[in-house]
C-alpha cells in the first residue's frame, strides 16, 4: 500500500507539472500575441500621425503661397512699385544681400586659393610682403602723409540763427 501511495503521489506531481508547463506556454502565446497587436497599433497611430503631420505641413506651406499671390494681386491693384512694398523690399534687400554674400565667399575662396598656392610655391607673384618675410627682409613701410588741406576747399559754416 506504501508503493501505490508513492505512486499515486508521483502520477498526480507529474500531472500538476505537465499542467503547469501547459498554462505557461498557453501564457507566452497570449503574451506574444497582445505584443503583436500591441505592436501593429503602434504602427497605425504612427502612421496616422505621420499622415496628420505631412497633412498639416501641406496645409501651411498652400498657405503661404495663397498669402503671397493675395499679396501680389493687392500689390497690382494698388500699383505699388516693389520697392513701396515694406515686405517685398525687406524680402529682396535680404535676398540681395545673400548674393552678395556668396559672391563674397566665392571670391575670398578664389583668392585665399590663390594666395596660398604662391606663397607656397614662393611665386614673385604672389603676395611680396610675405615673400620678403620668408627670406628674411622687411617688408618696406611708406611713411604717412596727411592730405594738405587748402583754405578755399573747406566747406562753409552757417551762422546760427
Amino acid at each position: 500500500m506504501n508503493q501505490y501511495v508513492v505512486y499515486g503521489f508521483l502520477a498526480v506531481s507529474v500531472a500538476i507539472n505537465g499542467y503547469q508547463v501547459y498554462r505557461m506556454d498557453n501564457m507566452r502565446e497570449v503574451v506574444n500575441l497582445v505584443t503583436q497587436k500591441d505592436q501593429l497599433t503602434q504602427s497605425g497611430y504612427s502612421e496616422l500621425l505621420y499622415n496628420h503631420i505631412n497633412s498639416l505641413r501641406n496645409d501651411q506651406i498652400e498657405a503661404s503661397r495663397n498669402q503671397g499671390k493675395i499679396e501680389g494681386i493687392v500689390s497690382v491693384v494698388n500699383n505699388a512699385k516693389p520697392e513701396a512694398n515694406e515686405i517685398s523690399s525687406i524680402w529682396h534687400s535680404g535676398y540681395y544681400r545673400g548674393m552678395d554674400q556668396v559672391e563674397f565667399v566665392r571670391v575670398m575662396a578664389y583668392e585665399d586659393g590663390y594666395h596660398r598656392a604662391t606663397e607656397d610655391i614662393s611665386c614673385p607673384a604672389g603676395n611680396s610682403t610675405n615673400n620678403k618675410t620668408k627670406i628674411g627682409i622687411k617688408p618696406e613701410t611708406k611713411p604717412e602723409t596727411k592730405p594738405e588741406t587748402k583754405p578755399e576747399t573747406k566747406p562753409e559754416t552757417k551762422p546760427i540763427k
